[in-house]
């Protein structure tokens, strides 16, 4: 069973926007914690406070919020034929 378009790219796009937000989270706090020189991180076991161990907290929300933003501003008819593709892959296995 497939969703309606319309409520399908409305679920798309509410999970984008939820991305961005989680992703702007995280990125606050790694930001907070890169400008931190007190603060420390554990990195296999050692505890550091270099500006290269901080830096690799802010790779995930930055991933977080690209993939947010390509979720939000993808365009309906690149939705419409990646459906199509996958009704046309599933319907070899259904015998439809």
């Amino acid at each position: 069973m497939q969703l309606p378009f319309s409520t399908f790219l409305f679920l798309t796009r509410l999970v984008g926007l939820c991305f961005i937000f989680v992703g702007l989270i995280f990125g606050y706090s790694a930001a907070e914690l890169l400008f931190d020189p007190e603060a420390t991180v554990i990195v296999n076991g050692i505890e550091r406070n270099d500006r290269e161990a901080k830096g690799t907290f802010l790779f995930m929300p930055i991933i977080l919020i690209g993939v947010g933003f390509t979720l939000c501003n993808i365009k309906p008819k690149s939705w419409h034929k990646y459906r199509q593709a996958r009704s046309i892959f599933w319907s070899f296995f259904h015998g439809k």
